[in-house]
């Protein structure tokens, strides 16, 4: 057989592959009759082709040799047909296959053609719903990087405020100032500069989050020396010495664990906790060892607290399976979601509004 013209009765090969399976891959059976309704070719291509495949040097899958051999089989009127659009079923295998078939009259070296463009619509709407999760996912990332930069601005102000009145008031005033007011202002700045390294790396986090580039790395580590550095450099960039408490069950020695998604977890966890409580209120963190693989942590604080339907609806941010954007929570806690899942933790949470959160948090360890 040639590939330039077929007959009614159209040996047709099957293809042993499924053609829907081949994700991202759209279909296209293109059929060409003259003005008399006589077949002139059959022509094979998809959305990943460059050129298409003339008559049958591609196999035709089974689902569509039924309803292309109907097509073929009828006749049209070139005149009168023009533009037409509409769905075709076909039974196949106990089932009904569609199909989107457009018609369409094209003229060709002064000869009238009549074009049939079949696509299995099945498929057609898989590729569509793709397209379609891609570019929701990618309108996410666009509201995530605008999110992080509306975040950076405002996390950025006050701390380069502090640095800058504190530069001026050591220039200008120097020779009038006494020592005990000379190491406040460098105590500020030094707090101002905490506060700019934690922002780039929550920065770097969500960057590395979009980029996919987040994964769990583990390794044996000195859980209480980890712990004791991160509440160290939360309590530096407070004014209320002390204020974060680490309550450490010695019965926990070395583990196995990302040291780098536990501090960044955690991190933002617990400077959330110390931003919506008062400043003269503590924050506890505390560890315990509940089984020979899992550790459990808390974060308490006697803060302002969840309403009802805050809970419910942090609840449901930590317990659904959505991507990394939500626009229930700031990035900090959307940060402490995907450090916790990608450690295989669990979270819950109990509140009351006017007295504090308290977050409990279930890490497994040597998994």
């Amino acid at each position: 057989m040639t590939t330039s013209h077929i007959q009614k009765e159209v040996p047709i090969i099957e293809d042993s592959t499924n053609s829907t399976n081949r994700k991202g891959i759209l279909d296209y059976y293109l059929i060409v009759k003259d003005n008399k309704g006589k077949c002139l070719s059959f022509n094979y291509c998809n959305s990943n082709s460059q050129l298409p495949y003339s008559g049958f040097k591609r196999p035709v899958p089974e689902h569509f040799r039924l309803v292309i051999k109907d097509l073929i089989d009828e006749k049209y009127d070139i005149e009168t047909t023009g533009f037409e659009e509409y769905i075709k079923d076909t039974e196949f295998d106990d089932s009904t296959c569609r199909f989107l078939v457009t018609k369409f009259n094209v003229t060709v070296n002064s000869s009238d053609q009549h074009h049939i463009l079949v696509r299995f619509l099945d498929q057609f709407n898989s590729l569509l719903e793709d397209c379609n999760r891609q570019l929701s996912k990618e309108r996410n990332l666009n509201k995530i990087n605008s999110r992080c930069i509306s975040s950076v601005s405002h996390d950025f102000r006050t701390p380069l405020s502090i640095i800058y009145a504190n530069l001026q008031l050591l220039e200008y005033h120097e020779f009038q100032l006494d020592q005990a007011t000379i190491e406040d202002a460098f105590s500020l700045s030094r707090m101002a500069v905490k506060s700019l390294l934690r922002v780039l790396d929550k920065v770097t986090v969500v960057d590395s989050i979009n980029k996919g580039r987040l994964e769990y790395k583990p390794s044996v580590v000195n859980l209480k020396l980890i712990c004791e550095n991160l509440v160290k450099g939360l309590n530096e960039a407070e004014v209320v010495p002390d204020r974060l408490q680490y309550d450490h069950d010695d019965s926990i020695l070395e583990i196995e664990i990302d040291e780098y998604l536990f501090t960044s977890l955690f991190t933002h966890l617990i400077f959330n906790a110390l931003s919506y409580s008062k400043k003269n209120h503590k924050v506890f963190f505390k560890s315990q060892l509940i089984s020979t693989d899992c550790i459990r942590f808390t974060v308490e604080d006697n803060g302002i607290g969840l309403t009802v339907e805050q809970l419910d609806s942090l609840n449901e941010f930590f317990n659904s399976t959505d991507d990394f954007h939500s626009e229930i929570v700031g990035l900090g806690l959307a940060i402490v979601k995907e450090c916790l899942q990608l450690q295989r933790g669990k979270v819950f949470i109990n509140s009351e509004l006017g007295k504090g959160t308290k977050f409990v948090i279930d890490l497994p360890i040597n998994y």
